[in-house]
């Protein structure tokens, strides 16, 4: 029965593999798609699962939010992406030219997709983090790349396109309050990029993942942050800075010199990968070609921008430039409402870890009261080692009076599993026994996670740029933290 099972399986790979070539794809994006359906369809389910492509569908998010994590050592945020992007795919053409689906399969599989995607992404963070080596001294050793990780051919490739973007030379028409976006639709990421530069120095590019990175962003141009570093603790994405070759790690120039790129010596490239709460650092093998994907698409929005001429009247009216790719390889660009962008709601498609009835009870079972609170998650400014390589800054959580100016509670923890600010906040309202009417909160990547809780305990959410009480606490940590350092 097993080797039928896996027979039919091959058969519907062999031809999905052919409708793939015939798509219009590019061979790169062809050949990977191939080999994240190949592993997914004749290892996972003929051979660790022994179940048809057809039954196969109701375990995609045990093999997404389990068995990629936990048995493929290459598994990474992009590469679970990139396995979303091709499981989708292969389901939908397997229900279009073959049939075989149970009602609503395919709609329920992307629902749970949806719904789970952020927690396998912190899922899979976490288990990276569990078992790294010790390292004394990271901060003021850095190791040299081995030349071997790296393909010289992709880093050629990406190295071409952050070239390209050197010899543009954006800043010189472009502000740094000018900001653009790229859509993958195929992917499912959005990424807020600007133009670092326009006033004479730090020149470079930022770009940050997701509506949480738009806002991130938004809050550092404005200085909304009541700690000047701590937009910087928040970003998800990568950031571009040119410096004088002299001044570049020993890692930078190493990356730069096996990619075989002349750069000029007075702004050579540094590039770095910034998770939420982490120690920046330098791409993994696994990012380079998304990332020379990526840099290709802004030099294309770049040069599409300063073609405009006056943008002005287009930020004026608070109105950003956005990029949408789609996977046949179409096109579409244009302004759009910044504002549509900034105010899309983050709660949507967030998982909770309780039921709606559970909060409901809990709700009825507490206090209510007329208080006002304000809630906010930031990063410590100076990173820590855990003793085990998890090189962090710590997360602090804090929950405060709004009129009182009274601290409530907070914690200070390794960065957060990120839905487990949930188990945080509904303890602590167990432990406390009152619910306020309403919270202040500024959205980022921790704090979207209580939305949906707010929401269900009949908690009014008010979403501020500035908290008012918490300002004080904040800057009481970070002296408290300056202080421990002398």
């Amino acid at each position: 029965m097993k080797e039928n099972t896996a027979l039919d399986n091959r058969k519907i790979f062999e031809a999905f593999v052919d409708y793939l070539f015939e798509s219009g794809l590019s061979q790169k994006t062809v050949k990977k798609h191939i080999e994240n359906i190949d592993f997914f369809i004749n290892e996972f389910l003929s051979d660790v699962m022994a179940l048809s492509v057809s039954d196969g569908i109701r375990v995609v998010p045990e093999f997404l939010g389990g068995f990629y994590i936990t048995h493929c050592m290459w598994a990474s945020k992009t590469g679970m992406n990139d396995n979303i992007t091709v499981i989708k795919k292969f389901y939908k053409y397997l229900e279009q030219e073959w049939g075989g689906l149970s009602t609503n399969a395919y709609e329920v599989m992307l629902h749970e997709i949806k719904e789970g995607k952020d927690q396998w992404h912190d899922r899979l963070w976490r288990y990276d983090h569990l078992d790294e080596e010790d390292s004394d001294d990271w901060s003021n050793e850095p190791m040299l790349l081995d030349e071997e990780t790296y393909d010289e051919a992709e880093l050629k490739e990406l190295y071409k396109a952050i070239h390209d973007f050197c010899v543009m030379k954006p800043w010189k028409q472009l502000s740094n309050f000018d900001i653009f976006a790229i859509d993958f639709v195929e992917y499912d990421e959005t990424y807020y990029g600007i133009v670092l530069g326009g006033g004479g120095e730090n020149f470079g590019l930022s770009l940050l993942e997701g509506k949480s990175g738009l806002k991130t962003l938004i809050n550092i141009l404005n200085d909304n942050y009541e700690l000047g570093y701590e937009g910087m603790r928040l970003m998800d994405g990568y950031t571009l800075l040119l410096d004088p070759r002299t001044t570049l790690s020993p890692e930078d120039r190493s990356l730069i010199d096996q990619s075989g790129i002349v750069f000029d010596q007075a702004r050579s490239p540094m590039l770095r990968t910034h998770e939420c709460g982490m120690l920046s650092y330098l791409p993994e093998t696994y990012e380079i070609s998304d990332m020379t994907e990526i840099f290709e698409a802004v030099n294309e929005t770049l040069r599409h921008m300063i073609g405009i001429g006056d943008l002005d009247q287009h930020y004026n009216n608070k109105e950003i430039y956005v990029r949408r790719i789609f996977d046949n390889g179409e096109i579409e660009e244009g302004f759009e409402s910044g504002l549509d962008h900034y105010n899309k709601v983050e709660g949507q498609g967030i998982n909770v870890l309780y039921s709606q009835l559970d909060l409901k009870r809990l709700g009825k079972s507490l206090t209510r009261s007329k208080e006002i609170w304000e809630i906010d998650a930031f990063h410590m400014a100076e990173p820590v080692d855990n003793g085990s390589g998890q090189i962090y800054y710590p997360l602090v959580v804090a929950i405060m009076d709004h009129h009182s100016g009274e601290l409530l509670n907070h914690i200070i923890e390794t960065p957060l599993f990120l839905i487990d600010i949930q188990d945080y906040f509904i303890e602590f309202l167990k432990e406390y026994g009152i619910i306020p009417e309403s919270i202040m909160v500024r959205e980022s990547v921790y704090t979207r996670h209580l939305i949906p809780v707010f929401d269900w305990l009949d908690i009014t959410i008010a979403v501020v740029d500035k908290y008012e009480a918490m300002a004080e606490f904040k800057e009481a940590i970070v002296s408290f933290e300056s202080g421990n350092k002398e």
